[in-house]
């Protein structure tokens, strides 16, 4: 009779350790979706099949809504994902979240997003790091995705002014000077190019 008092005793025991433990996971679960959920820069995390764990509602703005419901490495397909020159697509082993996933290390490439509710883009910087399990296999990846369509306004803008009369708008001799030694250029490579000044 004793033993069986022990014996329940030391179960009761036992589940009140482990409902603590599943209180406090929750607790843990529930501040690190707040976290996600407040930043405002976009978390995505995908595991190496390219099914998303994670794409906080920063990566919804950046990347459309419609992008949470694809695999990871469709989006090349389906999403307008340009290179700098906002012509050239990403392909798909190319982009960061997939070349996290194969295991590499990727800083601050740039990105030029465009999507239904973002029609006239959106400038993104994405890092990335691999997720690996305790043997150092990578079993997805992560990437952080910051908005720097502001300053890539800026430095147009600047860009623009350096090469523009301030006054009339008009090229100025920077930007004459410029243009002259790209024709100079292209006219040694290409016999038959042809130009003139003026």
């Amino acid at each position: 009779m004793m033993a069986d008092i022990g014996i329940k005793i030391g179960q009761f025991t036992q589940r009140k350790q482990i409902e603590a433990a599943l209180v406090k996971q929750t607790e843990i679960s529930e501040s690190l979706k707040s976290i996600l959920d407040s930043m405002g820069d976009a978390v995505i995390v995908a595991d190496e099949n390219r099914n998303f764990l994670v794409f906080n509602p920063a990566a919804e703005r950046m990347f459309g809504s419609q992008a949470t419901h694809l695999v990871a490495n469709h989006c090349s397909q389906t999403m307008n994902l340009y290179r700098p020159d906002r012509v050239t697509p990403f392909s798909t082993e190319d982009l960061p979240l997939e070349r996290s996933i194969r295991g590499e290390e990727v800083t601050d490439v740039e990105m030029f997003v465009r999507h239904a509710q973002a029609p006239d883009g959106i400038w993104v910087t994405v890092t990335g790091r691999p997720l690996r399990d305790k043997n150092g296999i990578p079993k997805g990846g992560v990437i952080v995705c910051r908005d720097i369509s502001e300053r890539k306004q800026v430095e147009e803008q600047l860009l623009h002014d350096a090469l523009h009369d301030g006054l009339t708008g008009l090229a100025n001799r920077a930007l004459f000077t410029n243009r002259l030694e790209q024709a100079i250029a292209r006219s040694k490579q290409q016999a038959d190019y042809l130009f003139a000044v003026l």
